[in-house]
């Protein structure tokens, strides 16, 4: 006798919204955590039950089997095994027979008539939330694409919202012993052949969070680093910091380094710079960080303004350090001028 979890321990710790549905009559009976049951028994039982519904499975319209269904496919039970393929995991509990009918269904659901639009996403995740019920439409996804039938006849409004669902509350797998985001196929097919609509979502929901300001924005990392992306970056990164100079500090960093990153943007980051700082829109933590980066940018134009504030806030030489490179590596990943070295050197720690 053997504990059958049907609430999944391994879906993203979220506050998640139900999705109601109506079960049949002791839908759940053999199926809980609360009591000890055989597991040979439960899974007959609702193999006979799957045969029972299987028309309503294979169409999409049962979303209590297809939520049960999808825990098995992205591997939210904690008895199934997580190193096997998603249809594995589905077949070894349902049966060869039962698996057709199965990710069927999970495609099916894409066709149905309640499918969440990108305002509905944008919402309900801006409240730290979302919909078991996106996780099958996620899997959906995945079907169509293995199934050969592509994304067409889906709304750009209903991907853009899966989009940031995904990037949002991903879906983590093992690989090599550790943990790795899964990157979907219908995700991949995305950036690959429409890299402008992934990143319009990932825009809106990384603005959503440097906002509010929050110490983590969903997308911004994907935006600064993925090659799909890089055609678009600096106009990305230079938006992003104009419209959010004063962001939370790790995200201001992050936008600051992929900044420097593109000669390209050099003259136009400085000026920026510049802007901000004669303003007072800017904590004191974010001054540090603007004024750290023009000055590996220009540091004869802001060397007296380094070493004004060197005195003043001592602690300011590790943000030098951190922009030169010292700090992660050892070293410069350039060779620094001999000014800026010795000016890092003579200012008090």
């Amino acid at each position: 006798m053997i504990r059958f979890l049907l609430y999944p321990k391994r879906m993203p710790l979220v506050c998640a919204r139900a999705t109601v549905s109506n079960l049949p009559a002791r839908y759940f009976e053999g199926r809980t955590s609360g009591e000890e049951v055989d597991i040979e028994e439960s899974r007959e039982k609702q193999r006979q039950d799957f045969d029972r519904d299987v028309e309503q499975i294979r169409s999409g319209l049962h979303a209590g089997w297809l939520l049960h269904i999808m825990r098995f496919y992205l591997a939210f039970y904690d008895e199934v095994d997580r190193e096997a393929t998603p249809r594995a995991r589905v077949t070894a509990w349902f049966g060869e027979e039962r698996t057709a009918a199965a990710l069927e269904g999970l495609a099916a659901s894409l066709s149905r008539d309640d499918l969440p639009t990108f305002t509905d996403v944008m919402a309900t995740i801006a409240e730290q939330q979302h919909f078991d019920w996106w996780y099958v439409l996620a899997a959906g996804l995945d079907e169509r694409m293995s199934a050969g039938q592509g994304l067409s006849g889906l709304s750009d409004d209903f991907l853009k919202g899966m989009l940031v669902f995904d990037v949002a509350c991903p879906v983590y797998e093992p690989r090599d012993g550790v943990e790795h985001v899964m990157v979907h196929p219908w995700r991949t097919d995305l950036m690959e052949r429409r890299p402008e609509l992934v990143r319009d979502a990932y825009l809106e929901v990384a603005r959503a969070r440097l906002a509010r300001g929050h110490q983590f924005a969903d997308g911004l990392s994907e935006l600064l680093t993925d090659a799909a992306f890089e055609p678009y970056r600096a106009d990305i990164v230079l938006e992003l910091l104009r419209d959010y100079p004063n962001a939370s500090t790790f995200r201001l960093d992050e936008m600051l380094g992929a900044a420097v990153k593109l000669p390209v943007l050099h003259d136009r980051l400085l000026t920026l710079a510049r802007t901000v700082m004669a303003g007072n829109a800017l904590d004191e933590r974010q001054r540090d960080l603007w004024l750290a980066t023009a000055y590996m940018l220009a540091p004869a134009a802001f060397e007296n303004d380094v070493r004004q504030r060197a005195v003043a806030h001592p602690a300011f030489i590790f943000d030098l350090r951190d922009k030169s490179g010292f700090a992660r590596r050892g070293q410069p990943a350039q060779a620094l001028p001999l000014p800026m070295i010795e000016l890092m050197a003579r200012l008090p720690e």
